[in-house]
């Protein structure tokens, strides 16, 4: 198993690009700035992912083929679109070929300054507009295919999810007690059981997943109807988009390709190599999760990313045909729920998997 990344090795990473950057220029001949030099590193890597990985990700989902806007303090990029937009210039000849079709608006693109755009349509093009911001480049990769996502399940003339449930954040019971020690629960329970899948004991990883199941069946039942309404919700939203953001990552790890802005192999390559799952994916856990328990801020929704993207590993890792269903989810349809039925948890076993539970947890 690959070791965590760490901070040291992301900035060494990021002075490493920095350092393969004297290339570029605007479109008056003068240097680009070293934002809008990384965000086109990043979304070639980006289109790259999706031109050698497809089906990878999430059938359907494509950013080599899909429009997106990427935009820096000092332009925008709008990728994929074959069609000339209005008030875009053409991709300079003389910059690095990206292997897309790219526009540049020069300046600041309507009144988007460091925010995200959804559902912006120009002549019947529709896409979603990512601000660059101050993150790592991995960062940077994962929030523009996380974002994106949103914009494919929700957005445009034929969004690809059904009505996604949604529940207002301000009502979450955060200081209810029993629900956040039981949600802990459940988070450690997920924790285990990718590390076990990792590891390759599938009799463990279908153990504590059978438990998780229980609890969270449990959980549910004895909180307020809210509580799963609200979190059925972000996890079909939220957790769906963790899962895919995560899955790009490792799936970018296996990437090979010749990029066009250093003449070296992957500049983003320093980046992910120190990179692997569920490594990553643990480490979010973790970032909510406070002495044994989870804290107040991340009950609502933050914690809600690792839990829906982790059953979204899971549900690979059990090979059950998940994604299809979740495009078509309903008032009623839980990654839990195909999990439980995957693995056969019973009426009468729930109370028991549950006890087993909290007694090994403590």
């Amino acid at each position: 198993m690959k070791s965590k990344v760490t901070a040291s090795s992301i900035l060494a990473g990021l002075a490493a690009f920095v350092l393969l950057a004297p290339f570029a220029t605007d479109l008056d001949g003068q240097q680009l700035p070293e934002e809008d030099y990384r965000a086109l590193a990043v979304c070639e890597g980006v289109v790259q992912l999706f031109k050698q990985f497809p089906d990878s990700v999430w059938p359907g989902y494509d950013l080599s083929r899909r429009p997106f806007m990427f935009y820096t303090p000092d332009r925008a990029f709008l990728f994929n679109c074959p069609k000339k937009i209005e008030g875009f210039t053409a991709y300079p000849k003389d910059w690095p070929d990206l292997e897309t079709d790219v526009q540049v608006y020069e300046g600041l693109y309507e009144d988007l300054s460091g925010q995200l755009g959804f559902g912006l349509s120009i002549d019947t093009v529709d896409f979603a507009a990512v601000p660059f911001l101050k993150k790592s480049n991995v960062e940077l990769f994962a929030f523009v295919v996380h974002e994106n996502f949103h914009e494919y399940q929700q957005y445009g003339e034929h969004p690809a999810f059904g009505e996604i449930p949604w529940e207002r954040e301000q009502k979450y019971p955060i200081e209810d007690d029993g629900n956040t020690a039981l949600a802990y629960l459940e988070m450690r329970l997920l924790m285990d059981a990718l590390e076990a899948a990792a590891d390759g004991d599938d009799a463990g990883c279908r153990k504590l997943t059978r438990q998780f199941v229980a609890v969270r069946d449990h959980r549910w039942k004895q909180s307020d109807p809210f509580v799963a309404r609200y979190e059925q919700g972000q996890e079909i939203n939220e957790g769906t988009a963790k899962y895919v953001e995560l899955k790009s990552i490792d799936v970018f790890t296996r990437l090979k390709y010749k990029s066009s802005l250093s003449g070296l192999t992957t500049p983003l390559s320093r980046d992910f190599s120190s990179v692997s799952m569920p490594q990553y994916l643990l480490d979010d856990f973790r970032n909510r999760i406070t002495g044994n328990s989870v804290s107040p801020e991340d009950m609502p929704r933050n914690r809600i990313y690792p839990v829906g993207s982790a059953q979204g590993f899971l549900l690979d890792y059990f090979k059950i045909d998940w994604k299809a269903q979740a495009q078509r989810a309903g008032p009623d349809f839980t990654y839990a729920q195909l999990l439980r039925d995957k693995l056969g948890v019973k009426e009468d076993e729930l109370d028991g998997l549950v006890q087993k539970a909290e007694q090994t947890y403590d």
